[in-house]
């Protein structure tokens, strides 16, 4: 009852934090991160390896089973799931439930290790990417382009567009799905070629000589030291005509002469379309710990301009995840709302305008406070803390009517205000403090008893 006595005493003090709670508890509302699941740590982690042209035979052999021979010796691994495809090998790794979010960093960082130390892997293998599956991988929004353009400038286009998004604060990646990569296709003219004598292994041979990059060595100037590296990876499509094939009759043949060199893009492994045009689908990624409202908010509004900058563009908005959370924001504003509503009228007919303004007065405040404590342990607004704060909604509610109408018996029983309060408020407190203890008695357990991503769900 210390705070209930230094609150009647000193009503200027009382005021003052009040106003600063107000002022605080808004800017923290703000401020805090708003998505709809917490930032978690799945438990999940993939290895993805590119190679091109090889076999889901080639690709188990050549490249999945060494980089599983290699996961091996990691303890903190329960199982992994592999998958080999034409070009593609996915080896899914599953790490044991008891492990904290620190022990799963510290996994993934021994699995990146093992993926470095693996050898003998193919030279037309890209570098295996290693990815930690959380929440944050996963798309906050879409944005789809679509027009009657040439493939190459829309590809062109979806860069600069993503470019842009990526500018966002807050944006970790935007991925372009449906992108191909460029390519230069070489047609050769039989007729041409057999007059000058030239084969095609030849010509394969000559192209993938001329187009390679390569070290030179070093060379020494006194005391600088300076490293040579030979580039014969052409610039430009059309540069690649100049490669030298072979001399007939003192004349030099050069590709350009046998064949036509054409740049364009690899074969579609999809095809998007939107609304009967060929399109391409931006996923935007955000990071962790970051507002997604404000994220897709600021994607609307660059969309605007993309239009107007690019015509003959159409842009698209789905897959918009800020739609839920601020579906439950409302939901939650809906309640409280409506629950001060309810207190206020029921106070006034049973007790007085007066009292009912403290109850409806004290609701806010009380999530206000709620607010910045949040944001002081780095919670977040998101469906966990949401369903919490909907839930203890109708426990505030409760406790304020009971301890409104006991001060209110005592002031009807000719106690002054101030004895009244004290005394009111003392005799519930016991049972308010009981009735609070049971409700979080009945969730404490899903904080200590459930492990794995359940539980690290539950405790964020």
């Amino acid at each position: 009852m210390l705070l209930t006595r230094i609150g009647l005493s000193r009503p200027v003090v009382v005021r003052m934090i009040l106003l600063l709670i107000v002022i605080l508890g808004i800017y923290s509302y703000n401020a805090m991160p708003r998505y709809l699941d917490p930032d978690i740590t799945i438990g999940e982690g993939m290895v993805v390896t590119i190679c091109p042209g090889f076999s889901p035979e080639e690709m188990e052999k050549l490249i999945t089973n060494k980089i599983e021979d290699e996961l091996e010796g990691i303890s903190e691994i329960r199982r992994y799931e592999s998958d080999s495809f034409e070009s593609t090998s996915k080896i899914r790794i599953l790490f044991t439930t008891r492990l904290s979010e620190y022990e799963i960093d510290q996994a993934m960082q021994e699995v990146r290790n093992a993926v470095d130390s693996v050898e003998d892997l193919p030279e037309e293998s890209k570098v295996p990417r290693v990815i930690e599956l959380d929440v944050a991988i996963f798309p906050v929004c879409m944005v789809g382009l679509a027009g009657n353009l040439p493939m190459m400038q829309l590809q062109d286009i979806s860069k600069d567009v993503a470019d842009t998004l990526e500018n966002i604060e807050g944006v970790s990646e935007v991925e372009i799905f449906g992108e191909r990569e460029n390519e230069i296709w070489v047609e050769l003219n039989p007729r041409r070629m057999s007059a000058y004598g030239i084969s095609i292994p030849e010509l394969a041979q000559a192209i993938a000589n001329r187009t390679k990059n390569l070290p030179g060595g070093e060379m020494e100037m006194g005391s600088h030291e300076s490293s040579i590296r030979m580039v014969g990876e052409p610039r430009k499509p059309e540069d690649l005509g100049n490669i030298a094939l072979k001399n007939v009759k003192e004349s030099t043949v050069y590709l350009r002469d046998v064949a036509q060199i054409t740049p364009t893009l690899e074969k579609p492994r999809t095809l998007t379309f939107i609304e009967k045009k060929k399109a391409l689908v931006l996923a935007v990624k955000r990071k962790r710990n970051t507002n997604m409202v404000q994220i897709v908010d600021d994607v609307k509004f660059l969309m605007k301009d993309i239009s107007a900058q690019y015509p003959g563009l159409k842009t698209t908005l789905y897959f918009d995840q800020s739609r839920e959370i601020k579906k439950r924001i409302n939901e939650l504003q809906t309640n409280a709302s409506l629950g001060i509503i309810a207190v206020f009228f029921i106070l006034l007919i049973s007790m007085g305008i007066r009292n009912a303004l403290f109850a409806s007065v004290g609701i806010p405040v009380s999530f206000l406070l709620t607010f910045i404590l949040m944001r002081a342990f780095g919670l977040s607004i998101d469906g966990v803390s949401l369903f919490g704060l909907i839930l203890v909604l109708g426990v505030l509610v409760d406790d304020a009517i009971v301890v409104l109408e006991n001060i209110f018996r005592y002031i009807e029983n000719g106690r002054p205000l101030k004895q009244a309060t004290l005394e009111g408020s003392r005799e519930v407190l016991a049972p308010v403090l009981a009735s609070v203890s049971t409700t979080m008695a009945a969730f404490y357990p899903l904080l200590i008893m459930v492990t794995g991503i359940l539980g690290r769900y539950l405790a964020s």
